[in-house]
């Protein structure tokens, strides 16, 4: 049965990012031996968080003025700059504005409360 014929809502669910906590967090031998491969990412750096910030927006949304310079100061993967870049743009739109440099902080802002991390503050050239 398909989950449409039986109208149940599927979500996908990106597991690697609880795995990789559980496993760091917990050490426990009796998981970690099951894993044929474990591989360390490196977070991006500077210039990587620069170069993802600028392909991160969609296509014909309007970033007149975006310092990715900037937004690159914050310290954080790149699958937020992904998330934080298409949640800025939603608001963009239904809004009608254009994603601004403070209108990324913000949501910056509040997806990093949600997750309940700190977020370091970019210094203003």
């Amino acid at each position: 049965m398909l989950a449409n014929d039986l109208d149940v809502k599927l979500y996908r669910v990106d597991l690697s990012s609880v795995a990789s906590k559980w496993i760091w967090e917990t050490e426990n031998p009796a998981f970690t031996r099951r894993i044929r491969f474990i591989v360390a990412f490196e977070p991006p750096g500077q210039a990587e968080r620069e170069r993802i910030w600028a392909s991160a927006f969609p296509a014909g949304v309007p970033t007149d003025d975006l310092d990715v310079r900037l937004l690159a100061q914050l310290n954080i993967s790149g699958t937020l700059i992904h998330s934080i870049a298409l949640q800025s743009s939603s608001v963009a739109a239904s809004t009608g504005s254009t994603v601004t440099t403070d209108s990324v902080l913000e949501v910056a802002r509040r997806e990093m409360r949600n997750l309940d991390r700190p977020i370091n503050q970019p210094e203003s050239p």
